[in-house]
């Protein structure tokens, strides 16, 4: 015959573990998720922090103009200014 008090033990016990084995998930994924989530942000990875490049400036050019000249012109001059560009990049026209 069952003893009450016996399966009384048992169920306290299973419970207890049950108890146990959720709080040891809890604790174990709190971290976790937090690692996660500043790694994910950029930030508690350790590393040095990487600047981006700047970003690529537009050269700066006269509006558009319309310039006439001989078809046989040789070293003629396109009375324009002339261009410049922020970044230092060598511009042609």
């Amino acid at each position: 015959m069952f003893n009450s008090s016996s399966q009384l033990k048992e169920d306290k016990i299973k419970l207890q573990k049950k108890r146990d084995t959720e709080l040891a998930l809890k604790t174990i994924t709190w971290p976790a998720l937090a690692s996660l989530t500043l790694s994910a942000c950029g930030g508690g990875g350790g590393g040095p922090i990487v600047q981006p490049p700047p970003a690529n400036r537009a050269p700066v050019a006269e509006a558009d103009k319309t310039l006439s000249m001989d078809e046989d012109a040789t070293n003629t001059a396109l009375e324009i200014t002339t261009p410049t560009d922020a970044d230092g990049n060598s511009l042609t026209i």
